[in-house]
């Protein structure tokens, strides 16, 4: 709870003013499953979870996206990329290693990022996912929400 106020918080003050803001709030836990860029389960499915992620959408131009990993390597540097996904596939799934956001996690191997982007025209859905920087085999994600 205490990390959904922060989380609604820090979206509060990066908020244009307006009279009413519609906040969609989203949260879906985090696994090691493969998926591909447009977020389809390759293999099987994995239900260890690593931490959570949780997403926001105030209006229809924005997406804020805020992962929690817990339980990963220590010390250790993940690429951070919201895949957006239109008419079934992925607007732009970047590179794994690099041009996202990055999370970096403690001695402990916990770690938090806040990332922040565009809606792509005509984007229906978004998945996060985490990739080790120096790897792409290391990696953890969830899978595709609605973009409401």
């Amino acid at each position: 709870m205490k990390d959904l106020l922060q989380f609604l918080s820090i979206l509060a003050a990066t908020s244009p003013p307006v009279t009413a803001v519609v906040v969609s709030l989203q949260q879906a836990l985090l696994t090691q499953t493969n998926r591909d860029c447009n977020g389809t389960v390759i293999g099987s499915p994995l239900t260890k979870t690593f931490g959570f992620v949780e997403i926001a959408h105030s209006g229809p131009s924005e997406i804020i996206a805020v992962p929690v990993l817990i339980g990963a390597a220590p010390n250790t540097a993940y690429n951070v990329r919201v895949i957006q996904i239109k008419d079934g596939q992925a607007v732009d799934c970047g590179s794994c290693t690099s041009g996202g956001g990055t999370l970096t996690t403690n001695n402990l191997g916990v770690g938090s990022a806040y990332i922040q982007q565009a809606v792509s025209p005509g984007a229906t859905a978004a998945w996060v996912d985490l990739n080790e920087k120096d790897q792409c085999t290391n990696y953890y994600n969830i899978a595709p929400l609605p973009i409401v």
